[in-house]
């Protein structure tokens, strides 16, 4: 793990800790209607902290990340017991048509290639029957992300910047989704969708 990742997994590590960030996961989690009942796939996991949140509330997810350093330190979290952590390309899943109900990527698209963003939505189409994306509201706020982004692009994937130029809402259409709503809270664009 380069120096960008250890400062970026020190950082989403701090964020996991329990009582960090739970109500913007358990609000993300009340608009993907994660029940009891519900099938899980937290896409871009990282060090698990969205699959932490949704364990809380079904008993069905499975985490998966390509960094076998993150999926090893979200395994050795004590909250990871009844989680399935595992190492997989979110573009080349294998999972089966439909197989979850729903599939949430909480920032995890920007730190791929703009192709493999594409194919990871399109890949998640195929496996699950609903998806919520929380990502960074570019195209919403073009004046601060012009400025911001280079702040970013100090702790951000080298693709980072190509993302930035992306309509995630766009990319996530073209995947085969369907918007159904699609909610702005400064810096964050959150879609649902179905």
């Amino acid at each position: 793990m380069g120096i960008r990742e250890r400062i970026e997994t020190a950082g989403l590590r701090l964020l996991s800790r329990p009582g960090r960030t739970s109500r913007f996961r358990g609000d993300i989690l009340d608009k993907a209607g994660v029940g009891p009942d519900t099938n899980v796939i937290d896409v871009a996991t990282a060090v698990g902290g969205m699959a932490f949140a949704a364990k809380e509330r079904t008993g069905s997810v499975v985490a998966i990340d390509i960094s076998k350093e993150r999926i090893g330190i979200a395994k050795s979290d004590p909250r990871a017991r009844g989680i399935d952590f595992r190492v997989m390309d979110a573009a080349s899943t294998g999972f089966a048509d439909k197989q979850f109900d729903v599939a949430i990527n909480v920032l995890g698209l920007h730190e791929m290639t703009v192709d493999g963003a594409r194919a990871a939505l399109a890949e998640t189409r195929r496996i699950a029957k609903r998806m919520v994306v929380v990502e960074f509201g570019v195209t919403e706020w073009p004046l601060f992300w012009r400025i911001f982004k280079y702040v970013l692009g100090i702790i951000e994937p080298e693709g980072f910047f190509a993302f930035m130029e992306q309509d995630v809402g766009e990319m996530i259409e073209t995947a085969g989704w369907r918007i159904e709503r699609r909610e702005k809270s400064f810096p964050l664009v959150t879609y649902i969708c179905s």
